[in-house]
């Protein structure tokens, strides 16, 4: 697979993946055999997206915000990024 991880500033050192940083999204993109012949234990957590070209797109957000983000994460926020998800 290929993996893109999306950073946001964070000074919540329980949740610094790097200094300063939190990791609140991952995009996976897998190829198609390997997802579908995958249990789907092993996905380590990750939602279909979508599929196009024989790959599949699947995502996986944090369990938890940082403490400086729970004002700012919502269900909303996380709903807003599943339905802006588009490939072209």
């Amino acid at each position: 697979y290929v993996q893109v991880e999306f950073f946001v500033p964070t000074s919540d050192k329980r949740w610094q993946i790097i200094p300063g940083y939190a990791m609140p999204v991952v995009v996976r993109v897998w190829e198609e055999s390997t997802w579908n012949e995958m249990p789907e234990t092993d996905r380590e957590n990750f939602s279909f997206l979508q599929s196009k070209n024989n790959k599949v797109y699947s995502i996986k957000f944090w369990d938890e915000a940082p403490q400086d983000w729970t004002n700012k994460w919502t269900d909303e926020k996380r709903d807003e990024i599943l339905n802006n998800f588009n490939l072209k």
